[in-house]
């Protein structure tokens, strides 16, 4: 496996793509149904967007996203936006620029200003588990930045947290996925969230990159998991003309929206 060494970091060696797949496994614990939503939202989006369709990735992280649309849409080409120092690096140095299909932005989406560092036309936006980590506020108007800046018959696919309207239901839906998760930790299968961040402050390799994460995010949390239903009156009063769900497991579903 390659191993390569992070700008500045010394003698600290880092193994990137190992550091990347560990992620791919933390991510399957919390959507273990994840290869059934890129396969609803890849197929869809050369359905809606043709064959080499311009996508925009927001809150990319290692890249997982985009990686699986240049995977499976070979002329497809993506920017991958991002604010976390410690995601984007793994990315970077794992995947490159995928023979120039792939660019990296670091852009905060929390902040309207975003849409000024990315430089480009897109004929699709995607989101995979991220938009909920930006509040439900700030959620709302990212819908609205997005119907401004892609094109007539442009396409979001977000595929994300959306708890469901009904309280039994939505409790009931909670309970299974907090027991599936804790199951698959157990298992060994992937690191807690806590696990993951501790694994990587045992790396001096990712000394530098942890500090500056935390001088980008600090101690602020502002996660806020919408309904269904707030997704799409959210969208319609975007702009969107058509929206609906693709694709549902639990708690996760894939919206699609056309501009």
């Amino acid at each position: 496996m390659t191993r390569l060494v992070i700008r500045g970091a010394g003698t600290h060696d880092v193994d990137w793509p190992g550091r990347w797949q560990a992620w791919e496994r933390q991510s399957r614990a919390y959507l273990p149904q994840r290869e059934g939503c890129l396969a609803t939202l890849t197929t869809t989006l050369v359905r809606l967007a043709g064959q080499r369709p311009r996508v925009l990735d927001l809150g990319a992280g290692t890249g997982m996203l985009s990686a699986a649309i240049l995977d499976a849409v070979p002329e497809a080409r993506c920017a991958a936006v991002d604010l976390d120092p410690v995601m984007t690096e793994i990315g970077r140095r794992t995947l490159g620029d995928a023979d120039g299909r792939l660019r990296w932005v670091d852009a905060d989406l929390r902040d309207p200003a975003w849409v000024a560092a990315v430089d480009g036309e897109f004929d699709a936006v995607v989101s995979l588990t991220a938009f909920h980590m930006l509040g439900a506020p700030r959620q709302a108007s990212l819908y609205g930045e997005l119907w401004h800046l892609l094109p007539a018959g442009g396409v979001l696919l977000n595929a994300d947290f959306a708890s469901c309207d009904c309280p039994r239901l939505r409790d009931a839906i909670e309970r299974v996925e907090a027991d599936r998760t804790q199951a698959a930790i157990a298992a060994g299968v992937a690191r807690s969230f806590a696990g993951w961040r501790e694994d990587l402050e045992g790396e001096p390799g990712f000394a530098g990159l942890l500090a500056e994460r935390a001088r980008r995010f600090g101690a602020t949390k502002t996660d806020s998991i919408l309904s269904a239903s707030e997704h799409v009156a959210s969208l319609r009063q975007a702009g969107f003309a058509e929206v609906d769900t693709l694709w549902q497991d639990g708690s996760i579903r894939l919206f699609a929206a056309l501009s």
